[in-house]
């Protein structure tokens, strides 16, 4: 369904209600609805990896190599229940002393990460080889702009993180039919000069890199397949599907447009964070899942800039990636199962 032909549907009529999947009221948002897990095959395909601040007492005072790298190891549960049709956005247009209206579908989600295992280096502690604990939960709302785009955005994602982050990305959703052409982009996940731009992936890597070091080529033990820190992409790669009957790809990024991420004091005097870019993909695969309902999986890629750290030489900050990807199978389109799902997982993080 067109957007023309969304707008005069509601004929004005904002509704609210639970989201129901393949429902063509939501028009680009119609994959998302449901619950998304890490759940048979798909078990323990989180991974992300973060450098965060840290003073390292095996080293002399005042090292400035002041950061440890932590990997994870994750399952999530991706929860999107609720959908608003028809929110209005009013305005006017005052050369022609006319009024204007943009028409939105809202669509709201819950994200809870529960680390099943994590390594960092230099050794804080706080990784252990293999647990349950929950690292992330995230509240937000998907958009899709029906109307009145600019700058090309149809689609908007906004989210809010408990430790005081919130963001505001725009972008594009784009449809896709039988067996795409699925590119996941290379990500380098080594630091880089905020002056530069270039990974700062020397080999074999220098004393303020010297933590990267146990994620890298022969020293790593944590990624698998012979991953490493310079194509985790390969992770997904690995996990697409091959009998992809269509879908749709979101793209998102807080650097587009008006989008933005907002930051606590605490945040911004040590790590803050300053630019995220996601993408999603959700494939409608070529079979049928114990309800006879057509499998369902997503697969996402997102990057977070962190600034923190003064260089050696002083020629800036370095800029740190924090790198998510996961592959996800839908587990349930009912909304009451949807609820029960989200309530044992909120109680099993107590």
């Amino acid at each position: 369904m067109i957007a023309e032909e969304l707008i005069n549907n509601l004929n004005g009529q904002r509704q609210v209600g639970y989201a129901q999947t393949g429902d063509p009221e939501l028009g680009l948002l119609r994959y998302l609805p449901g619950t998304w897990q890490n759940s048979d095959r798909f078990a323990d395909r989180g991974w992300n990896m973060i450098a965060l601040p840290f003073s390292d007492t095996s080293v002399a005072i005042g090292d400035p190599r002041d950061y440890r790298v932590l990997a994870n190891q994750y399952n999530e549960t991706l929860l999107l229940k609720e959908a608003d049709k028809g929110v209005p956005k009013r305005g006017v247009i005052r050369d022609i002393d006319a009024n204007l209206e943009q028409t939105i579908i809202a669509l709201d989600y819950e994200q809870i990460i529960r680390r099943s295992c994590s390594a960092d280096k230099p050794k804080s502690g706080k990784a252990k080889e293999r647990e349950q604990v929950a690292i992330h939960h995230e509240p937000g709302l998907w958009l899709h702009i029906l109307d009145h785009h600019q700058s090309g955005v149809n689609i908007a994602r906004l989210g809010t993180v408990s430790h005081g982050n919130s963001l505001l990305a725009l972008g594009t959703a784009e449809e896709f039919g039988e067996n795409p052409d699925i590119v996941i982009p290379e990500t380098n996940l080594f630091p880089f000069s905020t002056a530069t731009q270039v990974p700062l992936d020397q080999d074999p890597l220098d004393r303020y890199l010297e933590p990267c070091s146990g994620f890298v080529a022969s020293d790593n033990t944590f990624f698998p397949d012979e991953l490493e820190l310079r194509n985790l992409h390969g992770l997904l790669q690995s996990s697409t599907p091959g009998n992809i009957k269509g879908g749709v790809k979101y793209s998102v990024s807080t650097a587009v447009s008006t989008g933005d991420i907002v930051n606590i004091p605490f945040i911004v005097d040590q790590a803050v964070a300053v630019q995220m870019d996601a993408t999603f993909w959700i494939y409608e695969l070529e079979e049928t899942d114990v309800h006879n309902q057509a499998v369902m999986v997503m697969q996402y890629l997102q990057v977070v800039m962190l600034d923190f750290s003064d260089r050696f030489n002083g020629n800036g900050k370095i800029r740190w990636p924090h790198v998510s990807l996961n592959t996800l199978v839908r587990t349930s389109s009912s909304a009451s199962e949807r609820q029960e799902v989200m309530r044992s997982t909120i109680q099993s993080k107590v």
